[in-house]
């Protein structure tokens, strides 16, 4: 199958693009995401939607200016509007802060733009790079979904992120740049050692396909199947705590009833505490395994009446209820 077609089938198949969408896509220079704008380009005609680019300077290259000026001629060749940023991070800045940079320049652009969506050029070989990182570093289902195909691109955004290219592999993007004679710029950062991700691309990666040659899809086609049954229980979960949200002196709670938690599944148990417990944290913060069980047992079986959880987050049992709430709101009514 084209390449041109395996991103319509996934692009359709997971509903990332509608009739009369705006798309901003994050255009680095790079192989994946020049390919991903001559796809956008192309399947803009068929889709009928609208293309935008946005290119994030984060400074610390010595050829980021070049890269930069190659995406607006690009971009002015084929009439993509496009819009650029420049970072001030210093260098050995972590890959958390140069990404939380990139994605707020891609936030403020795609609004400028009044875009639904940001298509990132992230493939296959990322998405088995991913679950791979998560698996080392411990996950459970959300983790071993690995990169969503879509979702908001912060809590409560309208705007999508989304990954139109996940079918696709390098080789495949590779022999599509070569046959159209397509230019892109590289990043020589790809191959330094130091990060984690590249000695699993190089290294790990090909350790593992002398056990299965076809390691990468079998990763995807696992993250397609669980991706859908994350969502289906993060759903219900949200369905869940959006009935028990409780609002107190302008603090944000969950007042759940004890008889109603105690009935459902250990996976949805779970999951409505990881969701109430990261709800409820001002900061992107990153729940575990060790807290949500704790708070699930305290709340089930328990002796004491009150507990203190991470940051300024308390949970307390009630006769009829298990609340969760931040600090110094007071606690609800029995």
């Amino acid at each position: 199958m084209k390449i041109q077609n395996k991103v319509l089938a996934y692009t359709t198949e997971h509903f990332l693009i509608n009739k009369g969408d705006r798309v901003l896509l994050a255009l680095s220079g790079g192989p994946d995401s020049i390919a991903l704008f001559h796809l956008l380009r192309v399947l803009q005609t068929r889709l009928k939607f609208s293309v935008f680019a946005g290119h994030f300077n984060h400074g610390l290259r010595t050829l980021s200016e070049s890269d930069a000026l190659f995406c607006r001629e690009l971009c002015a060749k084929y009439r993509i509007p496009f819009q650029t940023g420049k970072g001030s991070l210093k260098p050995g800045a972590s890959e958390d802060t140069s990404r939380k940079a990139r994605y707020d320049f891609l936030k403020k652009t795609a609004g400028d733009f009044s875009c639904h969506s940001i298509a990132t050029g992230h493939q296959l070989d990322d998405q088995a790079e991913t679950i791979i990182l998560h698996l080392i570093r411990g996950t459970g289902l959300q983790g071993l979904s690995g990169i969503m195909p879509s979702r908001p691109v912060s809590r409560g955004s309208k705007i999508n992120l989304i990954r139109p290219m996940l079918s696709v592999s390098r080789i495949e993007i590779s022999a599509f740049l070569a046959e159209n004679d397509y230019r892109f710029v590289g990043d020589a950062t790809n191959l330094d050692p130091k990060f984690q991700r590249n000695r699993i691309r190089l290294e790990l990666l090909p350790l593992l396909a002398e056990y299965n040659p076809n390691i990468k899809g079998t990763l995807f086609r696992m993250a397609e199947i669980l991706n859908a049954d994350y969502r289906y229980i993060s759903g219900q979960a949200a369905d869940f705590l959006k009935t028990y949200c409780f609002f107190e002196n302008t603090s944000k709670g969950y007042r759940i009833p004890v008889k109603e938690f105690a009935s459902l599944s250990l996976s949805l148990q779970r999951e409505i505490l990881r969701q109430a417990l990261s709800g409820l944290m001002d900061t992107s913060y990153r729940v575990d395994y060790e807290e949500v069980e704790y708070l699930r047992r305290f709340f089930l079986f328990g002796r004491s009446q009150k507990i203190r959880i991470s940051g300024n987050l308390q949970a307390a049992k009630l006769k009829k209820f298990l609340v969760i709430y931040k600090m110094p709101s007071l606690l609800p009514v029995k």
